[in-house]
């Protein structure tokens, strides 16, 4: 029986290793202590994104000086996305200063497909698919942050922190505000946003469709209260004055960047593991994503194919509205209080109004004579 048992134990667990649909992710980190990412790390990057994965690789990544690293980095990745043990639907991605070296990687695929002669056959799109985060922009990389995104027929996703100083570098460096703001955002936000979980909060974003049929999805974390202003809201200051001035400064800060129009949702392009065939946990969650779709209220889809800018002046609306009506439900309130008071208890002037008619009125009474007594009075006067 203990055997029987057994049997059926392992019977009902083999097909567990396919729930996954066999997919690896290979990753590789940042810059110094990042370099090593941790299975936690790994699993909770972009809200849980690669927890459905089989495994999970960190690519060795030294995480020193950029170019340097870059390049062991990007030998080591091109090395992993080839080897046996890795065969099957894999994502390859990077954090950080890791990120450059996964589009040098895609470059060396692109260029192994071309060359027929060296017997390299990068995998196909149904077994291969890009997410990086974090990825420092032109004015920390010098002219690696100036190329342009590879024409691959990989799907990409590239996410960043909005006004993350590292990956969001104000376009006009000479916006000195902009720049203290993305200062201050590189130190909150390039680490604590990379858990932002992608497939369930709305962000900006853009897909384009390149020539040789991959998309890159471009997504732009939101980033609520202006990193600038995150001391005020540690020191509790009152959260209405705190949305004023990021009222007031945002519009100044965003004149620093040249952004596209963005969409405001969720994108469908963030499919987990490449593959034809989705996994039993996509599978559910597109079902569930069917149900929620069918229960959208007119106000929530007309988030979709909004511009990034339309978005924040809809939530800075949406904000000013709630504060009025409190304001004004407040103020109704105090004003039906002073009514009542009004109504029960009456004015002091007029409760003296009333007395001093009152004695008018007896004074009058008593100086008119009774008819009675006139007549009487008269009569005696004519005796």
């Amino acid at each position: 029986m203990k055997r029987i048992a057994v049997l059926l134990g392992a019977l009902i667990i083999a097909p567990s290793a396919g729930v996954a649909n066999a997919s690896t992710a290979l990753l590789l980190g940042g810059k110094g202590i990042y370099a090593e990412l941790s299975e936690e790390q790994m699993v909770n990057a972009f809200g849980g994104y690669f927890a459905e994965y089989d495994r999970r690789v960190n690519v060795p990544f030294p995480g020193k000086e950029f170019y340097s690293s870059v390049k062991v980095g990007t030998e080591n990745l091109y090395n992993a996305v080839y080897d046996p043990q890795y065969a099957g639907p894999k994502t390859i991605g990077g954090v950080s200063e890791g990120a450059p070296a996964v589009m040098e990687v895609l470059r060396r695929l692109e260029a192994d497909r071309a060359n027929t002669t060296d017997g390299k056959e990068p995998p196909p799109p149904s077994e291969l698919n890009v997410a990086i985060y974090g990825s420092p922009s032109k004015h920390w990389t010098g002219k690696l942050g100036n190329l342009p995104t590879p024409v691959t027929p990989y799907n990409i996703i590239i996410v960043t922190a909005q006004y993350d100083g590292i990956a969001d570098f104000p376009d006009n460096p000479w916006n000195m505000l902009a720049v203290s703001n993305a200062i201050m955002g590189a130190a909150i936000l390039h680490v604590k946003q990379s858990e932002f979980d992608i497939r369930n909060k709305d962000t900006y974003y853009t897909v384009e469709t390149n020539a040789a049929g991959g998309t890159t999805t471009t997504i732009l974390i939101p980033t609520e209260v202006l990193p600038i202003l995150q001391p005020m809201v540690a020191f509790k200051f009152d959260p209405d004055f705190v949305a004023k001035l990021d009222a007031k400064l945002r519009p100044k800060i965003e004149k620093a960047y040249n952004r596209p129009e963005m969409e405001y949702g969720i994108p469908d392009t963030l499919t987990g593991p490449p593959g034809p065939t989705p996994t039993v946990a996509r599978q559910d969650a597109a079902v569930a994503q069917e149900q929620n779709d069918n229960e959208l209220t007119a106000a929530t889809t007309k988030r979709v194919a909004t511009s990034w800018k339309g978005a924040a002046a809809e939530r800075r609306e949406e904000r000013k509205r709630l504060r009025d009506e409190a304001r004004a439900e407040k103020e109704a309130a105090q004003e039906d209080s002073v009514n009542d008071k009004t109504v029960t208890a009456p004015r002091e002037s007029d409760q003296k109004d009333s007395t001093k008619d009152d004695d008018r009125a007896t004074q009058k009474r008593v100086e008119r004579p009774e008819p009675a007594a006139a007549s009487a009075s008269s009569a005696g006067g004519d005796e």
